[in-house]
C-alpha cells in the first residue's frame, strides 16, 4: 500500500486527471513536448551507471555551457519574479532552486530586492528565503563530473528552475486554472518553454554543424 505522503501525491495527479487531464492551455502542451525532446537528448547521453533525472540535466548543462551566450536573454524572466517554489500554495524553494536562483540572478545583474513586494503573499516567506538565505559557497573551479557543480553555471542554474516547473506541472502540483496561481504558472511555462525550444534549436545546430552555433 502507497504511504500517506505517496497517497497524497498520487491523490493530486488524479485530481489533474479527472478535472483537467486534457483541457491543458496550449502552452502547457508545448511545453511537455519540447522537454520531452530534451528529455530524450539528456537520457541518451547519460543515462549510464543508474543515473537520477537530475545528475542526467546536470551533465548536459555541464557539458554544453558554449550554449549558454544564445539563452542568457531567455533565462532573465525566470528569475525576475518569486522564487520558484515545490508544489501547491506557499511552499518553500528547496536549497537547490534558490542556489540556482541566485546564481542566474548574480549572472544576470538583477537586484532580487526590487523582484519582490513585501506585501505580496507569494514572496511574504520567500522573500526572506531568496534575499537573505545564506547561500552555500560556489566552488572555486567548476568540476564537469560533479553534478552538484551545474547549479553554479548560468546554464546549470537556468535547467535545475526549469526542472523545478517541470515537475510541478507534470508531477500534479501546478494545475491551478483559476484564482491567484493562474497567471504565475502559465508565465512560468511559456517562459521555460521558450527556454527550452532554443537549447533545443541551438543543440542541433551545433550537432549539425559540428562546432558550437553561430
Amino acid at each position: 500500500m502507497p504511504t500517506e505522503e505517496q497517497t497524497h501525491l498520487i491523490e493530486q495527479v488524479a485530481i489533474s486527471f479527472q478535472q483537467i487531464g486534457t483541457h491543458w492551455p496550449p502552452i502547457y502542451k508545448e511545453f511537455y513536448i519540447n522537454w520531452g525532446y530534451f528529455n530524450r537528448i539528456y537520457d541518451t547521453l547519460y543515462a549510464e551507471g543508474n543515473r537520477y533525472e537530475w545528475q542526467r540535466i546536470a551533465f548536459f548543462a555541464l557539458e554544453h555551457q558554449h550554449l549558454w551566450q544564445w539563452l542568457d536573454d531567455l533565462a532573465e524572466p525566470l528569475v525576475s519574479i518569486p522564487c520558484v517554489g515545490v508544489s501547491t500554495g506557499d511552499s518553500e524553494p528547496e536549497e537547490h532552486i534558490r542556489v540556482a536562483t541566485f546564481t542566474l540572478r548574480n549572472e544576470l545583474g538583477i537586484d532580487p530586492t526590487q523582484i519582490c513586494n513585501i506585501n505580496d503573499p507569494k514572496c511574504s516567506q520567500r522573500r526572506i528565503r531568496c534575499v537573505d538565505f545564506e547561500f552555500s559557497k560556489a566552488p572555486n573551479r567548476i568540476d564537469n563530473t560533479n553534478p552538484k557543480h551545474a547549479q553554479h553555471t548560468p546554464l546549470g542554474a537556468a535547467l535545475t528552475i526549469i526542472y523545478q516547473i517541470r515537475n510541478n506541472l507534470f508531477h500534479g502540483g501546478k494545475f491551478e486554472f483559476n484564482g491567484p496561481e493562474m497567471e504565475r504558472n502559465l508565465k512560468l511555462v511559456a517562459r521555460s518553454n521558450r527556454f527550452i525550444l532554443e537549447l533545443l534549436r541551438q543543440y542541433f545546430r551545433s550537432l549539425n554543424n559540428n562546432q558550437a552555433p553561430d
